[in-house]
């Protein structure tokens, strides 16, 4: 049995470097040597490359978070030769040489954020941005601590967040995708509470996740969408969230109304504050079908 000391068998190095005959040990022997021969057959073997481009590679991974015992990992090329490649040893500059095919593993990991290792610390824009949009549908910052597993003091901490750790930045993601298109009230958020943190989000100026596309919410370059760019159903949302909460803060359906300019008609601005205070939300289809019915 192979034991954690023992992870060289079944690779090419257990047979030519520590003289193992073992079955896997030659059969990766073999398979490596096939491989070699049909490079020179085809005139094509180039079994050592120059190692600055692969060096600026990890560095450029680096530099994105993902350190180098995790390129290790995600490349499958061990680690002294990493360290070899961009640190100096015993007073000899880093490794200028390089396999092609470790060259070519090296090569193969992106900066994407899926590869960085739960403890890389990296900008909380995304973070930041997405328990803001939670905030900004109604859900508290105490509920989502709860959900989170944290401190009350953490989550403020994490609205205005500039850098965290990969891990926490998977798990507020997890929350966000969960979430974001979910009513708090059907989670056992109460009226008041919801009102709140939408009044503090508000307050901030912090989008909703219909502002937010997907690929664009962890650049710090993006904007959020303004709500002329929104469509239909994303607008009325945002138009009922913004009612609710002048509502909340006691302002009359005429007042509401005011503030809009116009933008909606009494009629709904009277519909959508009874629906909050009374925590129902009409359908309308089943008040048009009897209608239709009795027409028919």
């Amino acid at each position: 049995m192979t034991t954690a000391d023992e992870t060289w068998h079944g690779t090419p190095s257990g047979y030519r470097r520590r003289g193992c005959r073992c079955a896997p040990c030659t059969n990766a022997h073999n398979i490596r040597q096939a491989y070699w021969y049909r490079l020179k057959g085809y005139g094509t073997w180039t079994p050592f490359v120059d190692a600055e481009p692969v060096r600026q590679h990890v560095n450029l991974l680096r530099e994105y978070g993902i350190g180098w015992k995790q390129v290790s990992r995600l490349s499958g090329v061990g680690h002294s030769i990493i360290q070899k490649l961009i640190y100096s040893h015993q007073g000899r500059p880093p490794q200028q040489r390089l396999r092609e095919d470790l060259a070519r593993k090296i090569l193969a990991v992106q900066p994407a954020f899926d590869h960085l290792a739960n403890g890389a610390n990296i900008p909380a824009t995304g973070t930041a941005r997405r328990m803001q949009a939670l905030v900004r549908v109604g859900w508290p910052a105490a509920d989502l601590a709860i959900r989170l597993g944290v401190h009350r003091r953490r989550v403020d901490q994490l609205l205005q967040a500039e850098r965290v750790i990969a891990g926490t930045a998977r798990t507020v993601k997890g929350l966000y995708e969960e979430l974001w298109d979910q009513d708090p009230a059907a989670h056992g958020v109460a009226d008041y509470s919801k009102a709140r943190a939408i009044s503090r989000a508000t307050g901030h100026g912090w989008p909703p996740p219909a502002a937010w596309d997907d690929e664009e919410i962890d650049d710090p370059r993006a904007e959020a969408a303004t709500a002329e760019e929104l469509g239909m159903y994303e607008r009325a949302a945002l138009r009922r969230e913004e009612i609710v909460h002048l509502a909340w803060h006691g302002e009359t359906s005429e007042q509401i109304l005011a503030r809009l300019d116009g933008e909606v008609s009494i009629s709904t601005v009277r519909q959508i504050v009874q629906d909050w205070r009374t925590g129902q939300k009409r359908d309308r289809r089943k008040t048009v079908e009897p209608a239709t019915q009795q027409a028919a």
